[in-house]
């Protein structure tokens, strides 16, 4: 989904000029590496598809904190911000600059 309170521009993001959502409707993530930086900070590597195109990435994931919910689940929030180049996913839309930075917001319940 692609949410910019603007209608135009979110078509324009659907577009060909650059997520081409009908031909390639996902975006998937899938880790190939966790390493523990310490008791909060953990460098995750992992392949990220997008537009039919498959990169490596590396990038940190922090952990916000954890709580019991009304249902007794142990809940805990992560997040990761990194950036990604356009053009290495084959978005080569002019007038805008190449890194584009992503924000990763993750809720987990403890099993």
């Amino acid at each position: 989904n692609i949410d910019t309170h603007n209608a135009d521009r979110e078509k324009h993001l659907k577009s060909g000029d650059f997520f081409s959502v009908k031909e390639f409707p996902e975006i998937k993530f899938k880790s190939t590496a966790v390493k523990k930086l310490d008791d909060n900070n953990f460098e995750v590597t992992g392949d990220l598809t997008m537009h039919g195109t498959t990169k490596s990435i590396t990038f940190k994931l922090t952990r916000l904190g954890e709580a019991t919910d009304p249902m007794h689940n142990v809940r805990r929030g992560l997040e990761a911000n990194f950036t990604v180049k356009r053009s290495d996913f084959g978005m080569n839309f002019k007038g805008l600059g190449d890194e584009v930075s992503l924000m990763v917001e993750l809720e987990g319940i403890k099993q």
